[in-house]
């Protein structure tokens, strides 16, 4: 297992018009948001192309949190072959004691064909 972190940085949340994909306007509150999204680090372990825990530094919001663990998911792959079938597993998280001066998050999967 490796200890990984990833920190987001260069975060936007603009309008855009459906009409004109280059008329894009800053929404009102962007810089909180933004703020938010790119002060902490997430801290995670990951084995064999599974994510198998997010440690969260202290005062991390829960919406925010939850953002940098969806992006998170997209970089697991169990996947043994891309010539076979895959099973897929759902993921799901459960709050775990601080640690280190984290609030760890254990990753658990059931697994459905």
């Amino acid at each position: 297992m490796s200890d990984n972190s990833f920190q987001l940085t260069e975060v936007s949340l603009q309008d855009s018009n459906p009409r004109d994909y280059d008329a894009r306007e800053h929404v009102e509150g962007m810089w909180d948001f933004k703020k938010a999204l790119q002060d902490r680090p997430l801290r995670f372990a990951f084995l064999d192309g599974r994510v198998e825990g997010v440690c969260a530094e202290p005062g991390e919001e829960t919406w925010v949190l939850n953002i940098k663990k969806s992006i998170l998911s997209g970089f697991q792959n169990t996947m043994e072959s891309l010539q076979s079938s895959t099973t897929t597993t759902e993921v799901s998280s459960q709050k775990h004691k601080s640690r280190n001066k984290c609030i760890f998050w254990r990753l658990t999967s059931s697994t459905s064909a």
